[in-house]
């Protein structure tokens, strides 16, 4: 079992950038937009969802500082489970050229999925694009890996 790490201001740094990075603005093309609806998660599924997905788009079980590191961004993103939206891991956001469903909220234009499993594996696919990140992950360094994703 895995225990969420504590909050600090490295961590909470790291995560309002990651927020940027993981959110982009453009309006979308060919996409098709949907109701927003809320779909919330337990702490104890997240983690499990983000486990299980890691070992999908990684082939490997996540190291305890990655999953965790995962965690602490996915809840500080989605208000640790209660302000999850179309099963939104991290709200990331559509592609200018994506051609995907989407919602909006605020300014944000943001992916939907049909499941957390879905959700999760495009929470991992999103983060793998940059090695650097992964690594800062393992280390827990949420710093290092904010300016990775910048």
């Amino acid at each position: 079992m895995v225990i969420p790490p504590q909050r600090s201001n490295r961590l909470l740094n790291f995560i309002m950038i990651m927020m940027c990075a993981l959110s982009l603005n453009a309006a979308p093309i060919e996409s098709s937009k949907v109701q927003k609806f809320r779909t919330d998660i337990s702490d104890q599924q997240l983690i499990e969802v983000l486990d299980r997905s890691h070992r999908r788009i990684f082939g490997e079980e996540p190291s305890k500082n990655r999953l965790a590191m995962a965690w602490a961004q996915v809840a500080f993103e989605n208000g640790r489970g209660r302000k999850v939206f179309n099963h939104n891991l991290g709200n990331i956001g559509l592609a200018p050229r994506m051609k995907a469903p989407f919602y909006h909220y605020g300014a944000g234009i943001f992916l939907v999925f049909p499941e957390f499993k879905a959700g999760a594996v495009a929470y991992w696919q999103t983060v793998q694009k940059c090695t650097v990140a992964l690594a800062a992950f393992e280390q827990l360094d949420p710093t290092r890996a904010a300016h990775a994703f910048h």
